[in-house]
């Protein structure tokens, strides 16, 4: 059986000029000749390298951006604040402060407070009385939310010495002898204060958590920074 050639040879042609003559120099080239196996093989390592440098830039990646992704731990209005993943639908937000020398009052948001300042606005400033009438309206129940959130509501009141005293339709008073908080449907969801301690929610598609936890949130940059 005759051996395979691995190598072939070429013949190459060189021309010098000393003086007036040209001399002709003839040389052999022999070059290897890749053999299948070989090309292969380089293919593998040169796929081996960038697969590799691909892992090593996925990997500085991960790195980098862990910790906002796994981080579940931030500071913000002057507290510290974890996530709580309840491993169903609701994600909370928690965090907690004296409300007095001698009691700790917890708070559950189901919005990240850093996004609520961020989409919905508030104008005016948090002024708080010691009692306080809120007005709902029947086109804000919103499948039972706007009850489970004025519990939240309630509980950040009495935290912040102000105790809600119930619904009432009785308007703002100029005087501000209590805080008056009233519902009303709206294009945007946003918090205006509209008089002394008086304040509109306007909420739009339902976002009546989203109001409500936006005043809790202007409520914790102003008692805490």
């Amino acid at each position: 059986m005759a051996k395979k050639k691995d190598s072939k040879k070429s013949k190459t042609k060189e021309i010098f000029e000393v003086g007036n003559k040209i001399i002709e120099k003839e040389s052999v080239v022999e070059e290897k000749i890749k053999t299948k196996g070989q090309i292969a093989h380089q293919n593998k390592i040169l796929r081996n390298f960038f697969i590799g440098i691909g892992v090593f830039v996925l990997l500085i990646l991960g790195f980098l951006l862990s910790p906002l992704i796994f981080n579940s731990n931030f500071n913000y209005a002057g507290l510290e604040w974890d996530v709580i993943d309840t491993e169903g639908e609701i994600t909370f937000y928690h965090s907690s402060f004296l409300s007095t020398p001698t009691n700790t009052h917890n708070i559950y948001l189901r919005h990240d407070p850093r996004e609520i300042q961020k989409e919905i606005p508030f104008e005016g400033n948090i002024l708080l009385k010691n009692m306080a009438f809120i007005e709902t309206n029947s086109e804000l129940h919103c499948e039972g939310y706007d009850q489970i959130s004025t519990v939240l509501l309630e509980e950040m009141f009495e935290a912040w010495g102000t105790k809600l005293v119930g619904v009432s339709d009785g308007g703002c008073e100029t005087d501000g002898e209590y805080t008056f908080i009233k519902l009303i449907p709206g294009e945007t969801t946003k918090v205006l204060e509209i008089g002394p301690s008086c304040y509109e929610f306007h909420v739009n598609n339902c976002e009546i958590f989203e109001a409500k936890e936006r005043f809790i949130v202007e409520g914790l940059l102003k008692t805490n920074n």
